[in-house]
């Protein structure tokens, strides 16, 4: 572009021009001065073309300390003029080199305050990265080059892409392939920045040539970012799903989270240390300070007849909840084949990944301001088709993959249709498993622990969740599973490690057990002040109540012990069940009859016992010996008639125990890569959900 100064001075006479700034493919920009305001700015010029003042129209809509502010806009002749405020302070990316934790967390912040407003006046970015993000003279961040970002109609932010744009390192799965983009798309980029700020690297390393630069992108998990600390990590990981539901729903929610983890990871005072100024809203404001912030209003109650985290009056999210039809499975494949072409044809083109240089991808035509009706969103009142056999599971889905480390516990809510999942990433997932052929993570990831979560227990009526790990034990409101909320403080009254926890059938009681305590028992019938029972001491692995609520049992070293807890704080001991061969006590497991114990452990055995007499048990036949290593899962089905059990071996056995003296094997194991520490029946026996070591959660039908 050649520029006629004269002709730009005539069209900007309150201004002095002054030296040429940078040169992209979109234009050129020149620095310049308000001649009465002595305001220093910058001028972009660009050539005429449909859209080209979309940029000026759409800062217009923003008002945001972390956005570039403009000024002014002016057409003349074949060039659009956009006055805005001067960036001296440079880019993010000469700022790199170095970077802490702490900068990197609060730049993650600044944005995503920005991204917040812009989403909420219905504004895409589309191309967050360094490059894009300036500092004013005063280093107050700002996120610039609104050039291809998109208007949608609404406030929802969220539309089909009609072209393939943006910087392909940073771009999402659905934005490479021309799909449906929303706030989720963002994210993604943000987590990327993010990452790589973090590490030195993209999560794919740099330069990967195009065809396997998209596979990455559309279908490889990057690892967690080396050096980060785990909650960090674990929020960018999340931002970096492939499926946009699995994100954040909103830039709000991503800098809350961010918050939160990095007071637990980084200490109080965080933020100050990171030598950036932050503009931030109250409540990301308390959590990057480690305070409380209360909700001023109360969401929808939790419906499992349709979509959890929506409201009939709330439009519906951009993603399908149930599984596409046969029609949408063929159109997905076209947009996967014109976008998948449409992007290498451009990144051939430009020799590359859109690296360190922030070479941009430009679709032809402008972008589509349509926005499509979203696909149906309710959940089929039809319970699904059954699937399967005890003789022969069938997974129901694929894996589900939210969890960035091991998984050491999953339960099912005692209606069935909420499963929560925790393990080695201390945060507890909550998922909708009405339909278990469709399972949905609710999002939410406002339940994080200090340290590992080993185990999680529903109470009876299913609102509260009890969540014991490395350091505490704490009970959620889980009311509106989507917004779940801390009942008062961590429960009090134990020492060490909490390894397993469980809620009497009446709910008013709950046990947990772990190092240093054989069993310890709380009062919960005020959950937010639940008042010690007692406290038992002893070394104990897993903690359960018989159907009715009499009897505890507890897996204290090398032996389970039957409890009688009808008595309040005289909790006493009524026997004994040995361990086969010495072997620690890993799990343990009432029938639904309640005349049954399964024991299991490191003796690689799973051993049954008849406590219809509780001061009197007595083994049912022989050790079940068919596992190779340590058992710590063992579960009964509701109708009593087939037992779990999963081993460190990598497989879960399934066992018909109708006759409880001669338990028989069903079927082949279900096996993994790495071990299973975790089995559940839902309540109508229809389904069972597994996990372990490789991260992964397992839906199984059976029959």
């Amino acid at each position: 572009m050649i520029l006629n100064e004269a002709r730009l001075a005539a069209a900007l006479p309150a201004y002095e021009l002054g030296s040429q700034l940078g040169r992209g493919a979109f234009g050129v920009v020149l620095a310049g001065r308000h001649r009465e305001l002595g305001r220093d700015v910058a001028i972009k010029v660009l050539p005429i073309g449909e859209g080209r003042m979309a940029e000026a129209r759409l800062l217009a809509l923003l008002d945001h300390p972390h956005v570039v502010r403009v000024f002014d806009a002016v057409t003349v002749d074949d060039l659009h003029l956009i006055v805005m405020e001067l960036l001296p302070g440079g880019t993010l990316t000469h700022r790199a080199a170095g970077i802490s934790t702490e900068a990197v967390c609060a730049v993650g912040l600044a944005v995503a305050a920005a991204l917040a407003c812009a989403h909420q006046n219905g504004v895409l970015h589309r191309d967050i990265k360094p490059e894009n993000i300036l500092f004013d003279r005063s280093g107050l961040l700002k996120v610039t080059d609104f050039g291809i970002a998109k208007l949608v109609e609404g406030a929802a932010a969220d539309a089909s892409a009609s072209a393939v744009i943006g910087t392909p390192r940073y771009m999402a799965p659905e934005q490479l392939l021309a799909g449906r983009l929303s706030a989720a798309t963002d994210l993604y980029s943000l987590a990327t920045m993010l990452y790589e700020l973090s590490t030195g690297k993209p999560p794919y390393g740099a330069g990967l040539p195009a065809p396997s630069l998209i596979a990455h992108h559309l279908n490889v998990l990057p690892p967690p970012p080396v050096g980060v600390p785990a909650r960090i990590s674990q929020v960018l990981m999340r931002a970096l799903a492939k499926e946009p539901a699995a994100r954040q729903p909103s830039a709000h929610a991503f800098a809350v989270e961010l918050a939160h983890a990095a007071v637990v990871e980084l200490g109080p005072g965080w933020l100050a240390r990171s030598g950036l100024a932050v503009r931030l809203d109250d409540e990301v404001r308390a959590a990057a300070d480690g305070h409380p912030f209360p909700h001023q209003a109360a969401r929808a109650p939790y419906q499992a007849a349709r979509a959890p985290h929506q409201s009939r009056s709330q439009p519906p999210p951009p993603y399908p909840v149930s599984r596409p039809g046969r029609r949408a499975v063929v159109g997905l494949a076209s947009v996967l084949v014109v976008g998948v072409a449409g992007l290498l044809f451009i990144l051939l083109r430009n020799g590359g990944d859109g690296g360190d240089s922030g070479r941009r991808l430009a679709g032809g035509g402008v972008p589509d301001q349509r926005s499509t009706a979203p696909p149906s969103t309710s959940i089929t009142a039809q319970p699904p088709a059954r699937v399967g056999s005890r003789n022969a599971p069938e997974l129901l889905s694929t894996p589900l993959a939210a969890h960035t480390a091991a998984v050491w516990t999953v339960k099912i809510s005692p209606r069935g249709d909420l499963m929560a999942t925790g393990g080695d990433d201390q945060v507890v997932l909550l998922w909708d498993v009405s339909d278990p052929t469709s399972p949905r993570d609710l999002g939410t990831r406002a339940i994080t622990h200090l340290g590992r979560v080993e185990d999680v227990a529903f109470a009876p009526d299913g609102r509260t969740l009890a969540v014991a790990g490395e350091e505490t034990l704490r009970l959620w409101d889980i009311s509106n599973p989507v917004s779940p909320r801390a009942l008062g403080a961590p429960l009090t009254g134990y020492a060490g490690l909490m390894y397993s926890v469980a809620f009497a059938p009446g709910g008013r009681l709950l046990a947990a057990a772990g190092s240093g305590q054989a069993m310890v028992l709380w009062d919960v019938a005020d959950r937010a002040r639940p008042r010690l029972v007692t406290r038992l001491d002893g070394h104990t692995a897993s903690v359960t109540f018989a159907p009715d609520g009499r009897t505890a049992a507890s897996g204290d070293g090398t032996r389970a012990v039957l409890w009688d807890v009808t008595a309040g704080s005289s909790v006493r001991a009524t026997a004994e069940l040995p361990s086969v061969a010495a072997g620690w006590v890993y799990a343990i497991a009432f029938s639904p009859d309640g005349r049954t114990v399964a024991t299991a452990g490191d003796a690689r055995t799973v051993q049954l016992w008849d406590i219809t007499t509780p001061t009197e048990p007595t083994r049912l036949g022989a050790p079940l010996a068919d596992h190779s290593a340590t058992v710590p899962a063992v579960a009964f089905s509701p109708d009593g008639r087939t037992l779990a059990t999963g081993s460190d071996d990598g497989t879960v056995l399934l066992w018909d125990v109708t006759d409880r003296t001669a338990p028989s094997r069903l079927g082949e194991p279900l096996t993994s890569q790495s071990g299973f520490s975790a089995v559940a029946f839902s309540p109508d026996g229809h389904m069972l959900a597994t996990a372990g070591g490789d991260r992964l959660v397992r839906l199984w039908g059976l029959g």
